[in-house]
């Protein structure tokens, strides 16, 4: 009796582990609801600019540009935060969108150009997420490198006139750095 009831019970616990981990190929579940009022100064035209460049390292001395990546740029509101923390970093998500029109809306997307750089001109002041995604290789264990792909972001908080700059690749961010 005791083995019968076992089997079940560790079917139904090795059931509910199997769904920790997000499908890839499904779409994201995300049911909170973003506050119009959070979004409502993102929406403004604004003097402040978010520039950046996109450079991967290849090896001691190799750097290789980020020409062509796609860079988004959302407001970092208390919907946006809780979005990336369970969708958007995950690297089959990055370009899903959640159906809040209010998140959509306010989203920017660029791409680099040649030399891997960018730019969001016109923002209001305040408080946003710049996201990309990254690849980069490791080490396989058999003397070989294994591709590796994430999304890697950095939280930038503007002022009126103000400029910021971020690096992908190498995690440099600050004003007007160049």
């Amino acid at each position: 009796m005791v083995r019968a009831l076992a089997v079940p019970i560790v079917a139904a616990a090795l059931a509910g582990c199997a769904r920790l981990t997000p499908e890839l190929d499904q779409p994201p579940v995300f049911t909170a609801v973003a506050s119009a009022e959070e979004y409502a100064p993102y929406r403004a035209a604004g003097t402040a600019v978010i520039t950046g460049r996109i450079a991967f390292s290849r090896g001691p001395g190799v750097a290789t540009s980020g020409a062509g990546a796609r860079v988004v740029l959302d407001p970092a509101t208390t919907y946006a935060r809780r979005w990336y923390a369970e969708v958007g970093l995950v690297p089959g998500h990055f370009d899903a969108v959640p159906n809040d029109t209010s998140f959509g809306s306010a989203r920017r997307t660029t791409e680099t150009d040649s030399a891997g750089a960018f730019a969001f001109r016109g923002l209001p002041a305040g408080s946003y997420i710049v996201a990309t995604l990254e690849s980069w290789e490791i080490p396989d264990g058999r003397f070989g490198l294994r591709p590796q792909l994430g999304v890697t972001s950095h939280l930038i908080t503007l002022g009126a006139n103000q400029t910021m700059h971020v690096e992908f690749g190498t995690r440099s961010v600050g004003p007007d750095m160049k």
